[in-house]
Parts: C-alpha cells; sequence; structure tokens
C-alpha cells in the first residue's frame, strides 16, 4: 500500500470522526442542557415531586451526582471533546458507557453512524498494520545485510523464519534454538 492511499485513509477516518462528533454535539447537548435546569429547578416539596425527581435522577445518576456533589451546574457531557471521545469509541467498538445518546434521534443517529463508521475504522486499521508489516521487514532485511558472511545471514534468517513460521524451520532442518 502507497503512503498516499494510507494517508488518505486516516484523514478520511479523521474527518469522519470530527464530523460525527460535531453531529452528536448538535444532536445531544441541547437535550442534556435540558436535563441540567431540570435538576437544579426540581424542589422536593411533596412525595409525587419527590418520587419523580428521583426517577429522574435514576435515568441521569452521573449528572445528578455531580450537581448534588458540587452544588452548581454540571459539565456539560456532549461538547466537543465528549462527542468526539463517544465517537472514537463507538466506532473502535470500545464502547465505554460513560456517555451514551438519550434522545431518540440520538440512539437512531448512534447505529447508523456506526454502520458506517466501523468498517470505516477497521479500514483505516487494516491500511496502517499493513505499512507497519511492511516497515517492519524492511527493518529486518536491513539488519540481515549487515552481517558480513554467508552463513551468518542465512542462519539469522531462518531464526527469523521460525519466529513467524514454525513449519519453516522444520523444513530448513534448523529447529527452534
Amino acid at each position: 500500500m502507497e503512503i498516499r492511499t494510507l494517508v488518505f485513509i486516516l484523514v478520511l477516518c479523521l474527518l469522519y470522526m470530527l464530523g460525527g462528533a460535531g453531529l452528536f454535539m448538535a444532536i445531544e447537548s441541547q437535550a442534556e442542557i435540558q436535563r441540567q435546569t431540570l435538576i437544579l429547578q426540581t424542589s422536593c416539596t411533596s412525595r409525587a415531586d419527590l418520587l419523580a425527581f428521583l426517577d429522574f435522577i435514576h435515568k441521569d445518576l452521573e449528572i445528578a451526582r455531580y450537581v448534588m456533589r458540587a452544588n452548581h451546574t454540571a459539565n456539560v457531557m456532549w461538547d466537543f471533546a465528549g462527542a468526539f471521545s463517544f465517537v472514537e469509541s463507538l466506532v473502535t467498538t470500545i464502547g465505554y458507557g460513560h456517555i451514551v445518546p438519550r434522545t431518540t434521534l440520538g440512539r437512531f443517529t448512534c447505529v447508523v453512524y456506526a454502520l458506517l463508521g466501523v468498517p470505516l475504522m477497521m479500514a483505516c486499521l487494516s491500511a496502517v498494520g499493513e505499512k507497519l508489516c511492511q516497515v517492519s521487514k524492511r527493518w529486518r532485511d536491513c539488519r540481515i545485510e549487515g552481517f558480513s558472511t554467508a552463513a551468518t545471514q542465512r542462519r539469522i534468517h531462518v531464526f527469523l523464519q521460525c519466529e513467524y513460521d514454525a513449519t519453516s524451520c522444520e523444513e530448513a532442518g534448523e529447529g527452534r534454538w
């Protein structure tokens, strides 16, 4: 794979992730701000209000803990950095689960975004792996050529093959060292 192709795939993947971060920030940030405002404005004066508030806290436990502990407005999780972190964990299939879309539109967008983003990320990682393999082989070949005698070069070559392919050791009659 040429370096231009690799750079193109990496740039495409980065642009896809940056666009996704902006998309999820636009979808989820307003709903998050509304939930935070409701938490701050809720007064627990009656039993019904208390039960409604506890139900709301159960749904947004992370934000509620921060608000109650610090007694001020919670940090917005769906700013650009938070949205980019979510997109990164989504397309790499890591999925930490600490930030998730809560709106219906956000959840639907998440599914569609993952359907396109996961294969793109796999192609990107495959291209990087292929390039690293080429660099590793080139480095290995340069190291072998640095030795002076042909017998030493042959032993090193067989040894390196043994590390990658056990059948080549048996065929060469060398065995593992």
